[in-house]
């Protein structure tokens, strides 16, 4: 009888999957080990859109705000009556 493989319980870190990838396609876009966008730009040339032409939504505290969207979740809702049977 043969194990079943075991499966890895944490979800890939897609972030730092990215950045391997993209590091071995364009390596002269990263300095001292750190992506330098301009540099990359720089390289993409025509294909970056630049200017007042994009359309978008911004206010202060957006990063914080997307940040506090990613972050787990600790509480729970429930009802008035289930507040009272706990």
């Amino acid at each position: 009888m043969t194990k079943a493989p075991r499966i890895d319980e944490t979800s890939p870190d897609m972030k730092a999957e990215l950045l391997t990838r993209l590091k071995s396609v364009v390596p002269e876009a990263f300095s001292d080990g750190q992506l330098d966008l301009d540099r990359l730009a720089e390289l993409a040339g025509d294909a970056v859109a630049t200017g007042p032409e994009r359309s978008g939504l911004t206010w202060p505290g957006k990063r914080e705000a997307i940040a506090m969207l990613q972050a787990p979740s600790r509480a729970t809702l429930m009802t008035e009556r289930m507040a009272e049977l706990a």
